[in-house]
């Protein structure tokens, strides 16, 4: 800064004027310092907290806080939301949430990864007092960011997947897939499967798949009285479907099935009446009689013939509640433990699990 200009802003131009400066100098403009815009502060929820560790190779985080009703709960990386998550509140005003990051989706984390928990626009601070928490992720490559602008989405189990709304040629292989099988079912079992869960939904709601759906789910429905009875039933049919030359894949726990062709595949769960309930795994259980699911429908769904449960709104107002026609991409089935115990009871056995393997292998 030379000295006419710190004269000039003592004195103003007029005063420098006065003292013999040429009307050019007078006219120069004044130097001033610009400071830059604050940032606008961000709300803290006081009396949260979160905490993240990893466990089976997965980025698991923890929070708590308070709040009534919660609308909008959402985990950000480098301040994207890269998950929105369920939270709902106790009787004493608490919420509560644990939500843990796949080995899909952490291959494609930044490394560090700048976490943060949003709630209705407020953060909750971490454990040790940070807004903002990097965590270290050694597979990361950096593209996620990327990756979700481009329509991936990472789903409730973490895992980041490309929604069938997205591959319209994979939605157009697993339907054929489905209807071939639902011909073979029908003709081997006298049963026809039908689609439950999300893939209902999507076609009741939106005649489509949901635009965050990624896989497709079926029923079908036992006559048998016990669950029990039910995975015994599982077993004979399974054993009868990879003699026939279908290749299936069984469920981490026992309780499902996969159907396979290529590189497509679909859920099969089978459903039954118990105790005056409805009874589906993995976590469902309504109060309806059997002419909730059966006898299921014929509908036409993208082009293909598919069944659907004979009552399939009265289900699907069971399943996701009174509001199923509203979309919610945070919604999560909540698994009640006495609902649980008796969905266990309809799991293959590690006895059946060994030999349903052994002529998988043949």
């Amino acid at each position: 800064m030379n000295i006419l200009t710190r004269l000039r802003r003592f004195l103003g131009p007029k005063s420098l004027s006065q003292q013999g400066a040429t009307e050019e100098e007078a006219s120069l403009p004044i130097e001033t310092e610009v400071k830059p815009p604050e940032a606008p502060q961000r709300r803290i929820i006081e009396g949260g907290e979160w905490i993240e560790d990893w466990r089976k190779g997965k980025l698991r985080i923890r929070a708590k806080f308070p709040s009534e009703a919660p609308k909008r709960v959402s985990i950000r990386l480098a301040d994207e939301v890269a998950r929105e998550v369920p939270a709902e509140p106790t009787e004493q005003g608490i919420c509560a949430f644990s939500f843990a990051f796949g080995k899909s989706s952490l291959a494609h984390f930044p490394n560090p990864a700048e976490l943060a928990l949003e709630v209705d626009g407020a953060l909750i601070p971490h454990a040790s007092g940070r807004l903002i928490v990097p965590v270290e992720v050694p597979s990361g490559d950096g593209t996620l960011d990327q990756r979700l602008r481009d329509g991936y989405v990472i789903d409730k189990w973490g895992q980041l997947k490309l929604p069938i709304s997205l591959r319209p040629e994979w939605a157009q292989t697993v339907l054929s897939l489905y209807e071939r099988f639902s011909d073979y079912f029908d003709r081997r079992f006298e049963r026809r499967p039908f689609l439950i869960a999300g893939s209902l939904l999507g076609l009741v709601r939106e005649n489509g798949f949901l635009p965050f759906d990624d896989d497709m789910d079926v029923g079908y429905f036992s006559m048998l009285p016990s669950p029990e009875a039910v995975r015994d039933e599982m077993f004979d049919m399974l054993r009868a479907m990879l003699e026939d030359g279908w290749k299936v894949r069984l469920g981490h726990n026992g309780g499902f099935y996969k159907v396979i062709e290529n590189d497509v595949d679909f859920d099969v769960f089978p459903s039954w009446a118990y105790k005056s309930r409805i009874w589906l795994p993995q976590s469902q259980s309504m109060p309806a009689e059997p002419d909730l699911m059966h006898p299921p429908r014929a509908v036409e769904f993208l082009g293909a013939r598919v069944f659907v449960p004979n009552r399939a709104e009265d289900y699907l107002a069971l399943h996701y509640g009174p509001n199923w026609r509203v979309p919610d991409p945070t919604y999560l089935e909540k698994k009640k433990p006495g609902i649980l115990k008796v969905l266990k009871r309809a799991r293959l056995t590690n006895e059946q699990r060994s030999v349903l393997e052994a002529i998988s292998r043949r």
